[in-house]
């Protein structure tokens, strides 16, 4: 604070530091006196009795360092915890993912503790269902109950799932639908990988290789809704040309239920028995599904004969691919749709439930729930993994894979 006055014919400038609220040590108040001294000798007792009212100001916890009348000046607010008022506001957010059962889960589990971790803005609850519609359920009852102010949501059944996001929209909360869309309830958004995208990857390097022949195509959980539906619609984008002139014949399309090796092993062996081995390709959901269809193709003695994809980059596939066992594999940037998921769930928070402008490049379309119409989609698309170039360059190279962890990498 500077203090101008004059004394007599002389004008003295004194500037004298007062921290508000905070109570002086003995020794500063013998500072105040010798300043006040000091000012006494240059410009008069005038001085001596301003700088007495400064160091009472000084000295009073309760005193407030503002230069307006006191009739006018507000009370003095509390300081921000931590010493600042620059902090920034901590968000809420609960995530919702299906399993850990599948590595790809392990990843994105990983992948929100750290990215949230990193956001000095963000705190997360994180649950898992276990493939189980009813404990998700009440898994998201309870992150209502602790007040999340939004929900990234992957459902274990997209139809069962509706009636609670209702509760949660009822009660403010932001709903952020993850690789799958709930149906028939409120959503504000959905992050995703596109599966007709992804799955039209691989069938496009089966295609490549083999143009011909019996054909199976085996997806995910019907459970899960539309994403399971657009891996066939992916895969006979590629196909139908094929199809509608004879040369490809696909011999069974099937969901497999909870993405499952078992459950595609047993559709694998049905399909080779009824065709007595006589298929060239197997088209699959996940590389989960992929080592069933391979355990039934071995036991067959076929795996010279057949063509297999996958989807998901795990590492035990990418050894069975440098083996020649599966000819393709996608790799989904699940890193990058973590930090995407967190940081346009903040977005909705803060802008009200409407992803702002600086959103609209990224919105790949706009999907029907049954209930909404117009659901913004953001996308991050996969590449496919055909070789160890691909390997080392999209996975190693990005550090999405521990070249270590690869079975066969040397």
């Amino acid at each position: 604070m500077t203090v101008t006055f004059e004394a007599g014919s002389a004008e003295c400038s004194l500037t004298v530091k007062v921290k508000a609220a905070t109570p002086t040590t003995g020794d500063e108040t013998s500072i105040g006196w010798l300043i006040a001294l000091t000012a006494i000798a240059g410009c008069g007792i005038i001085a001596l009795i301003l700088v007495l009212g400064l160091a009472a100001c000084a000295s009073n916890p309760d005193a407030k360092n503002d230069t307006t009348p006191a009739q006018n000046t507000p009370e003095a607010e509390a300081p921000a915890e931590n010493g600042t008022s620059d902090a920034p506001v901590v968000h809420k957010i609960g995530v919702s993912i299906p399993t850990l059962q599948e590595e790809r889960w392990q990843n994105d589990f990983n992948y929100f503790t750290g990215e949230a971790d990193k956001m000095d803005n963000v705190e997360i609850i994180l649950q898992v269902a276990d493939l189980d519609a009813e404990k998700q359920n009440t898994q998201i009852e309870s992150m209502i109950a602790q007040g999340v102010e939004a929900i990234i949501v992957c459902p274990v059944d997209v139809a069962t799932i509706g009636a609670t996001l209702d509760s949660a929209a009822a009660a403010g909360i932001y709903v952020s639908a993850y690789c799958r869309m709930p149906e028939n309830c409120e959503v504000n958004m959905m992050t995703w990988f596109d599966p007709i995208v992804v799955s039209a990857t691989n069938a496009k390097v089966a295609y490549d290789l083999c143009p011909e022949g019996n054909w199976v195509m085996l997806s995910g959980d019907i459970a899960n809704g539309p994403e399971t539906d657009e891996f066939f619609t992916g895969w006979h984008s590629v196909t139908q040309e094929a199809e509608d002139a004879g040369k490809i014949n696909v011999v069974m399309e099937q969901y497999v239920t909870s993405w499952s090796s078992d459950n595609a092993m047993v559709y694998a062996e049905a399909a080779l028995a009824q065709y007595n081995n006589d298929i060239q390709v197997f088209l699959c959901g996940n590389d989960g599904i992929s080592r069933g269809v391979m355990q039934a193709c071995e036991a067959a003695g076929i795996m010279d004969k057949v063509i297999i994809t996958g989807t998901d980059a795990d590492y035990i596939n990418l050894g069975y691919l440098l083996e020649g066992k599966i000819v393709s594999t996608t790799a989904q940037n699940t890193r990058k749709q973590v930090v995407l998921a967190l940081e346009s769930a903040v977005a909705l928070i803060e802008n009200n439930g409407v992803l702002p402008e600086s959103y609209n490049d990224q919105i790949t379309g706009y999907y029907s729930n049954g209930k909404l119409d117009k659901i913004p989609a953001l996308a991050v698309y996969a590449e496919g993994i055909t070789s160890r170039e691909d390997i080392q360059t999209k996975l190693i190279d990005t550090g999405l894979r521990d070249a270590s962890k690869i079975p066969g990498w040397e």
